[in-house]
């Protein structure tokens, strides 16, 4: 079964959606492809002793980061978060920079050991005791 008929036969299933609004989407709808890989990065502007990073230089590197992605995949989704960890003094704060990237199948993927080298070079200028990547739906824990 070909992909855009998995997807119809799912909008029809769902209750939310009526058949006409599906013969509508099947009208409009050109073309599904699926995406070849996808990851998310996470950049915290607090070190591994929970000092905040200087604002300059955190934001000079996520453009290099967003610069070496868009280059490499074409684009990406920026989001900001907050997390929250268990510090000397208690629960603590910090900002974090999300990026998600989706890669079609016919991208390249040896642009990936880019992305490791930029995550690197983050573990080891911000003092990062360990950075969460997500890969295909799948979590890591890196450790530089």
């Amino acid at each position: 079964m070909n992909l855009q008929l998995r997807l119809y036969t799912y909008l029809i299933g769902k209750k939310s959606f009526s058949k006409t609004s599906i013969v509508n989407l099947k009208n409009k709808l050109q073309k599904v492809t699926t995406c070849g890989f996808s990851f998310t990065l996470f950049f915290s502007d607090t070190d591994s002793a929970a000092k905040r990073i200087d604002d300059r230089s955190y934001e000079t590197f996520l453009d290099k980061v967003r610069f070496n992605i868009v280059d490499s995949y074409n684009g990406l989704t920026e989001r900001k978060a907050t997390g929250y960890f268990k510090g000397q003094s208690g629960t603590m704060s910090e900002t974090i920079t999300i990026f998600d990237v989706y890669a079609f199948e016919s991208a390249d993927t040896s642009k990936v050991d880019n992305i490791l080298k930029l995550l690197s070079d983050y573990s080891k200028h911000f003092d990062q005791e360990c950075i969460l990547l997500l890969f295909n739906d799948k979590a890591f824990m890196l450790y530089f």
